[in-house]
């Protein structure tokens, strides 16, 4: 079996320039076919038709249930992919696809969020439902 697309892409910009990108993560139900997240530019540099891979991570995840995230967590003016797996953990990734941080979360089959919710403050928090409450980071 391959790991497969079952959930929709996030499509955004990642380095405040205007240049357009698509995030998927992929979905394995067999252990000895780890998931994917990849990273493509919507632009056709190299001319060969297709969008152009920036970036992409093998072995991160075994099954992704929610569609990856793109936003600006820190107000930098890049923005961070956020990718749920259902394994209990959360990636961050930086613009360039380095990993910002892991996040232990009770993921459930809920979409996570990014949004500001703390008064007087320009920063945002990413929201992680599960089966019983909301977690805040």
């Amino acid at each position: 079996m391959e790991a497969i697309y079952t959930n929709g892409p996030a499509i955004g910009e990642l380095y405040d320039d205007g240049e357009q990108y698509v995030v998927g993560s992929t979905y394995s139900d067999s252990s000895s076919v780890p998931g994917h997240v990849s990273c493509h530019a919507v632009s056709d540099i190299n001319n060969d038709g297709l969008p152009d891979l920036h970036w992409e991570k093998d072995s991160l995840i075994f099954y992704s249930p929610r569609s990856p995230l793109i936003a600006d967590l820190d107000n930098d003016d890049n923005n961070e992919i956020i990718v749920p797996s259902a394994k209990g953990k959360v990636f961050v990734f930086n613009a360039d696809g380095s990993i910002r941080a892991t996040i232990s979360a009770s993921i459930s089959y809920r979409q996570l969020a990014v949004a500001n919710i703390v008064p007087d403050t320009d920063e945002k928090q990413l929201i992680i439902p599960n089966a019983k409450k909301l977690q805040v980071y």
